[in-house]
């Protein structure tokens, strides 16, 4: 098999994309299998639209397999995917799309290898992609292909997990080493070659070694000719070579670092000397002109505002690029400018962050000027009044309203843009006592997720932070108005109810489950209550008040999920602050276990909990106990209610309860959203609701994500970095029949 493109087999050629002849056909090809979040979420894909996302991802190539004409497949690397760059000699690999008709052909080998043909001429080492665990077809070739995860790689808040392959870089090092020295043999890198790897995981011959460095074993056969190739899993740097038992190590690593064959390790941007306070809220610039605001009542950053974009791409926001910037202080700010004349100024005014960018002398393109500023609050409310149309309003759910659309932004222009001058962007946490307000104050484009474009070479905003406990405030009444209470996306709710607190708790009495499960944990209550618990898996089914409140669910995979390990359990995860990655989709996790009853132990061992608070089980706490070894992560616990649920009452900000339903004013096919609450209920039956809160903990917060099959519902809360860290949360049966929350309950400590 040639996999160059321009080869042709079985009437398939493979060559480059030409977008005035092909956009219009590749749309279709999207359109016929739903590709994509443009699609996914209803909104029509045009040739345009594509041609503005190819130029706004920064593409590098793209190869298109067409048959007499009509395209049947591509696949591309760009440089900026998910509001995410890529790093130097490195690309993102996305739109790789198939028609049905060829699938099981020769065209993604020739798609594959000719685009690896393309990356390596171009000097590109390696190649990033995010993709959908249970995508099972596509996770088969790109294992084939020679990607690659950490052990224990888990996907990210969009239900991503990122692979990296470094085979660009071994094709390249490999054929120039072969034309130096025709005597080195090494088995050729292709399909054949390396048809062994079908069906294997990501993590296949991946090694993690105690400080977090992993490598990579690829063992590759051709012909009479056997390799084992071991890579830096982050670099791709070869580290041992052996062909036919000869070890060629030092010569190809002396090549590799001598012809810049590899990428160099992503740094983290320095902090400045220079650092700005308003009240408690703390501003920072790094070495890169990123702008950070903390607060000490704001778990992780209360606002991100990465260097500006002057190229006409996508703000990489979550994973910004390597800006080369001076930095400059000022006695009110800081002045930030790149090489290319893009400067940045902050300027402190009062209580008010004056923001200017501009572009270098001589630029001034429509859409070429772009910033993101991205806002941490979770538990919030957001609003958008645009100086023409009538405000919008609602709880902060990402992907319902408004509409998610990595790397599909272009696609929504028409449909959630709105005009920037004029318009003012607010977000408020009640509880916490905090609020950022952007307004917008030059003509550009207002996209839904937040960035804006200018239409012309400058853009100028203003940040207003607000906290109602700072007595010199200018304005705590802020938080008192009334801006907040209408939501377009979901109708008025009947209240749910809470009632008194629980009782101390209790441990439950537990038993063997049976011979049939001989693993298996069972605790019996009067009134057909009943725990049951895997502790390897988690709790596998709860019953109480006559019906089973939690059911492992019969389904093998949910989301990002490829398997459900139980109706609830527990895992440690990755900072929830983290704004590249966010809230991780967990499984199972060995390193916290389950304890029949919690008790003092010693070393580094973490376990989870769950104890009755009523004789009945109609009320139960579930406590998680991590040691500090595990400080900065998330002790979590998840549940997977019914797949029947279609809607739930979230607390917003202040404490009260709104409805959030599945089918909503907003419907989307792709039917994914997220927000985070304090406080929880699901409906269970005609008058009973699954109240879920925190009784305390750090920073606790309620994460709930909805798809077309129903929730996941994930418990956090952080663990700290002295001694043991306990969590408490409360899941109780309760009567919806009465509004209000009474005050007796007890908060979060």
């Amino acid at each position: 098999m040639d996999g160059r493109p321009g080869a042709a087999v079985s009437g398939i050629v493979v060559g480059d994309l030409d977008l005035e002849r092909q956009a219009d056909q590749i749309t279709r090809l999207y359109q016929r299998y739903a590709y994509g979040a443009a699609i996914g979420n209803g909104l029509p894909l045009t040739g345009d639209d594509f041609a503005a996302m190819m130029a706004q991802n920064a593409l590098v190539c793209c190869l298109v397999a067409e048959i007499k004409g009509k395209v049947v497949g591509l696949l591309g690397g760009l440089r900026i995917d998910g509001a995410r760059s890529s790093d130097p000699g490195r690309v993102w690999g996305d739109h790789f799309v198939i028609d049905a008709g060829v699938r099981g052909s020769f065209v993604a080998g020739q798609l594959v290898w000719g685009l690896f043909d393309r990356l390596t001429d171009q000097g590109i080492t390696s190649i990033n992609l995010r993709i959908n665990p249970n995508n099972r077809l596509a996770s088969s070739l790109y294992a084939r292909i020679g990607c690659r995860a950490k052990t224990g790689a888990r996907p990210d808040c969009d239900g991503f997990l990122e692979v990296v392959s470094h085979l660009p870089s071994l094709v390249r090092t490999t054929r120039l080493v072969a034309a130096e020295n025709p005597s080195i043999r090494l088995p050729r890198l292709s399909f054949s070659s390396l048809r062994g790897l079908r069906g294997h995981g990501f993590d296949e011959g991946v090694v993690v070694d105690p400080d977090g460095r992993w490598h990579i074993l690829y063992h590759v056969a051709d012909s009479d000719v056997v390799g084992d190739l071991w890579l830096d899993g982050d670099s791709g740097q070869i580290e041992r070579i052996v062909s036919n038992g000869v070890d060629y190590s030092q010569h190809y690593r002396d090549f590799q670092l001598s012809h810049g064959l590899v990428a160099p390790a992503r740094p983290r941007p320095a902090a400045t000397a220079g650092r700005l306070r308003l009240g408690d809220f703390a501003l920072s610039l790094d070495s890169w002109g990123g702008l950070r605001i903390d607060h000490p009542r704001q778990l992780g950053p209360l606002l991100v505002d990465c260097f500006p974009d002057g190229q006409g791409h996508t703000v990489a926001y979550r994973r910004p690029p390597r800006s080369e910037v001076v930095i400059v202080g000022r006695p009110d700010g800081w002045t930030a400018r790149r090489p290319d004349g893009l400067e940045r100024v902050h300027r402190l005014v009062g209580r008010v962050i004056e923001v200017e960018c501009r572009l270098g002398a001589g630029q001034s393109a429509p859409d070429q000027l772009a910033v993101h500023p991205w806002v941490g609050l979770r538990p919030a409310e957001f609003s958008l009044a645009p100086a023409d149309r009538a405000p919008l309003a609602g709880p902060l759910r990402p992907g319902r309203w408004p509409p998610r659309l990595p790397a599909y932004e272009a696609a929504g222009d028409a449909q959630w843009s709105y005009p920037a001058q004029g318009a003012v962007s607010r977000w408020i946490d009640r509880t916490a006592g905090l609020a950022v307000e952007i307004e917008w104050l030059d003509p550009g484009r207002l996209r839904a997720e937040g960035e804006c474009r200018a239409h012309g070479p400058q853009l100028c905003y203003r940040l207003r932070l607000h906290d109602a406990l700072d007595p010199e405030q200018s304005d705590p009444a802020w938080f008192d108005s009334d801006r907040f209470d209408s939501d377009p996306a979901a109708p008025a709710p009947t209240s749910p109810a809470a009632v008194l607190a629980p009782p101390l708790p209790r441990p439950p009495l537990w038993s063997d489950a049976g011979r049939a499960r001989p693993r298996w944990r069972r605790c019996l209550a009067p009134g057909e209550g009943e725990l049951l618990v895997d502790p390897a898996a988690g709790l596998m089914g709860w019953r109480a008040g006559g019906r089973w409140l939690l059911e492992k669910p019969a389904n093998h995979g949910f989301g990002a999920l490829t398997a459900v390990p139980a109706a609830l359990w527990a895992s440690l995860d990755s900072d929830r602050c983290d704004i590249d990655r966010g809230a991780e989709w967990s499984g199972a996790d060995p390193r916290i276990g389950f304890a029949e009853s919690l008790k003092p132990v010693a070393g580094d061992v973490a376990q989870w909990s769950v104890v009755a608070a009523a004789d009945d089980l109609t009320a139960l706490e579930l406590v998680t106990d991590v040691p500090a070894v595990f400080a900065g992560r998330e002790a979590a616990l998840h549940l997977k209610p019914n797949s029947q649920t279609a809607v739930c009452w979230m607390d917003d900000s202040a404490g009260r309860p709104r409805l959030m339903a599945d089918r909503d004013q907003v419907e989307r096919p792709w039917g994914l959203w997220w927000g985070f609450t304090r406080r929880l209920c699901l409906p269970v039956g005609q008058d009973q609701l699954l109240e879920l809160r925190p009784l305390a903990g750090d920073q606790p917060e309620i994460l709930v994500r909805w798809l077309t099959a129903g929730p996941l519902i994930s418990l956090l809360a952080r663990v700290g970095a002295a001694g043991r860290s306990q969590a408490r949360w409360s899941l109780r049966l309760i009567s919806s029949s009465h509004p209000g929350r009474q005050t007796s309950d007890p908060q979060p400590k």
